[in-house]
């Protein structure tokens, strides 16, 4: 399933200043609802996480684990994720914490 995405800075930022936030170690997840039907998510990297091919990185594995997701995905939202220096991560640990944001801002819909 192809995923909608936040385009510009003005959807960035109205997320930002509208929205809640949720932290959890190096990622921070903001959500805000949204008027639309669908979930739409940005992601946000500085330079200080690292060079160019490590922050693409990044951005392709949460994208990956939001389109895993994307079935579950409670629909009417934007969500920013913001990477802080992240140190050493892989893909497992940011799975986590992409899960534990997202359940935590009550963002995934109860399987049964």
């Amino acid at each position: 399933m192809k995923l909608r995405s936040l385009k510009n800075r003005a959807q960035f930022d109205r997320v930002f200043l509208e929205g809640t936030f949720a932290v959890k170690d190096a990622l921070v997840c903001y959500c805000r609802r949204n008027n639309g039907a669908g979930t739409r998510i940005g992601i946000s990297l500085s330079r200080r996480v690292g060079n160019a091919v490590r922050r693409n990185r990044l951005r392709r594995w949460i994208r990956e684990i939001v389109r895993e997701e994307s079935v579950v995905l409670t629909p009417g939202w934007d969500v920013v994720f913001l990477v802080r220096a992240p140190g050493e991560m892989n893909f497992a640990s940011l799975r986590k914490q992409v899960l534990y944001l997202l359940k935590n801002r009550r963002l995934l819909e109860d399987t049964g």
